[in-house]
């Protein structure tokens, strides 16, 4: 519970964060920000917790709550930057975001390589110029 609630926590200063209206860039600027409101510890306790819920079904449904309402709030932004778009298209851009930053810090026990983090947050970018153009 205390995962699913500080995880929460941090998706709510997120949104905070994002009530300027700073749009996709701005999203992942404070998504791969050393300053960020991330918190590798608590992201990777969160990971090992989803590995588990083979054998504690019961942690299905609050931790899905948890990335349901991560990829709801980038697909909010997106639509800000993609006003036309379908849904889907939103729901793509959303994810290609959300799902670089969440490899980061799925890997930050490994000690990866600088550069994968510089990576990734490029490719990000990459993929918000290319819906905002």
């Amino acid at each position: 519970r205390h995962v699913v609630d500080r995880q929460i926590e941090a998706i709510d200063q997120l949104r905070a964060a994002m009530a300027d209206d700073p749009g996709l860039k701005g999203f992942v600027d404070t998504l791969f920000s050393d300053h960020g409101i991330s918190d590798r510890t608590l992201n990777n306790a969160y990971q090992a917790l989803v590995a588990a819920v083979e054998h504690y079904p019961d942690l299905r449904a609050p931790l899905l709550s948890v990335m349901v309402r991560f990829y709801d709030l980038a697909t909010e932004v997106a639509g800000r930057d993609m006003p036309r778009a379908t849904r889907a298209e939103k729901q793509a851009v959303a994810h290609g975001v959300v799902d670089l930053y969440l490899a980061i810090d799925a890997l930050a026990p490994l000690s990866p390589p600088e550069d994968w983090a510089a990576a990734s947050y490029d490719a990000a970018l990459r993929l918000v110029r290319s819906v905002s153009a």
